[in-house]
C-alpha cells in the first residue's frame, strides 16, 4: 500500500488529481468486493453524482451494471 501512494503522491505533485477512498476489509478487488459503495465512489469521483463536473460528463458513456 505505501508504494501505491508513494506513485500516486509522485502524480499529484505532477498535477494529477487522486482520490482516495478506503473501504475496511476489503482486499484486491473492492469492484467485486463491496459492487455498491465502488460503483458510488467512481460516479461521485466523476461527476456523474453529487458535485457536478466541469465539463459534464457525457451520459451516453456511462454504462454501469450490477446486479446488487
Amino acid at each position: 500500500m505505501s508504494q501505491t501512494r508513494d506513485v500516486l503522491e509522485a502524480y499529484r505533485a505532477a498535477g494529477g488529481e487522486v482520490t482516495e477512498v478506503v473501504l475496511e476489509g476489503v482486499g484486491h478487488s473492492p469492484h467485486l468486493e463491496r459492487p455498491a459503495e465502488f460503483r458510488r465512489a467512481l460516479l461521485e469521483v466523476i461527476g456523474y453524482i453529487g458535485r457536478p463536473a466541469d465539463p459534464a460528463p457525457p451520459t451516453e458513456a456511462i454504462i454501469l451494471s450490477s446486479s446488487d
